[in-house]
């Protein structure tokens, strides 16, 4: 698992709602670890689709003939 388990049961002998502890620690702690990947795919998507688009440009007027 991403976040340990000990942080959540942390949170509850704190008496802090599952709700509060999800938002305020797990949650933060999931996204830190989540945004790095996220960033390559956002980096990677264009690159992705100008070569499929390069690609069709390029055997579209063989297709029409």
């Amino acid at each position: 698992m991403s976040v340990g388990t000990g942080q959540l049961m942390v949170a509850q002998s704190l008496a802090i709602s599952k709700f509060a502890s999800i938002k305020h620690i797990i949650l933060p702690h999931a996204l830190h670890r989540v945004i790095p990947s996220w960033s390559n795919e956002v980096d990677y998507l264009p690159k992705y689709t100008f070569v499929v688009y390069f690609i069709d440009v390029e055997e579209t007027p063989f297709l029409i003939w």
